[in-house]
């Protein structure tokens, strides 16, 4: 009887599970920190002011005006521009709750701080030669405009009527007015030797407005506030509730009406 050789045991068919990947490891987000800037020992505070109290019934107005007068000159840049600010929220307030008392201690403060500033001397002689020459200059630009648009012909017709030296030369009467009130208003000259300090009138800051303006404008109060005068310098203008209170008052020149729109304004009157 032949032995039977023991066979080797079959391997397992099935199939091993796959060993699990580690998930990656996912870095800790790193602290972003903001920079903290030291602050500047050398960088000044703004510059601040406070109104000192004032007692109408017990204080001497123009004795605490003279001091504030004399703060505000004595004063640096920064700190002027506070007191001038702190003023101007002052005088708002005052406006609108219409403090009489109030309002007439911010007009004396504002005419004292103006008045501290400096003169600015300026010789008159200086701004009349510009205004000549720009006077000679604008005479050779329209002429010379003129020719361009409508021709060498009609030019020289246009300049033989324009009369030789002092006369009228044969100008209609009509024209002979137009000319002297346009050359009434070329004439003036300003020749800018008054003081920096403006006297802060209203009524001649809306004249200057309307002096500016064409001939029959309406100017509203917002415009007017736009406008800049010698009765408040090149860096202010009266506000434009101030500029409103005037409305309906009497005003050398100046008429109180409304535009188109129903809106309060103000025109010049003969």
């Amino acid at each position: 009887m032949t032995a039977r050789t023991a066979r080797p045991a079959r391997k397992s068919t099935a199939t091993a599970a796959p060993t699990a990947t580690p998930a990656p490891t996912q870095a800790s987000p790193e602290a972003t920190v903001a920079p903290v800037t030291a602050p500047d020992a050398d960088q000044a505070a703004p510059a601040t002011y406070a109104i000192p109290p004032f007692d109408a019934d017990t204080d001497d107005q123009a004795a605490y005006v003279a001091t504030v007068g004399t703060t505000y000159r004595d004063a640096d840049k920064g700190t002027k521009a506070a007191i001038r600010k702190a003023w101007g929220v002052f005088q708002s307030d005052a406006l609108n709750a219409l403090d009489m008392t109030r309002l007439s201690l911010v007009k004396d403060v504002n005419a004292v701080m103006v008045t501290s500033r400096p003169v600015a001397e300026v010789d008159p002689a200086d701004a009349y030669v510009i205004h000549l020459t720009a006077l000679t200059e604008a005479t050779r630009l329209a002429s010379n405009a003129f020719a361009e648009a409508h021709g060498q012909e009609a030019w020289e017709a246009m300049v033989a009527r324009v009369p030789a030296g002092v006369g009228n030369g044969d100008l209609t009467d009509d024209e002979v007015t137009a000319r002297d009130a346009l050359a009434t208003k070329l004439a003036t000259v300003r020749t800018g030797s008054r003081r920096t300090g403006p006297q802060r009138s209203v009524a001649a800051h809306i004249k200057s407005a309307l002096d500016a303006a064409p001939d029959g404008t309406i100017l509203t109060c917002a415009q007017v506030h736009n406008h800049r005068s010698d009765a408040y310098g090149p860096d202010e203008s009266p506000s434009v509730g101030a500029i409103g209170a005037a409305h309906g008052r009497e005003m050398d020149g100046i008429a109180s009406v409304t535009n188109d729109a129903k809106v309060k304004g103000f025109r010049a009157q003969a």
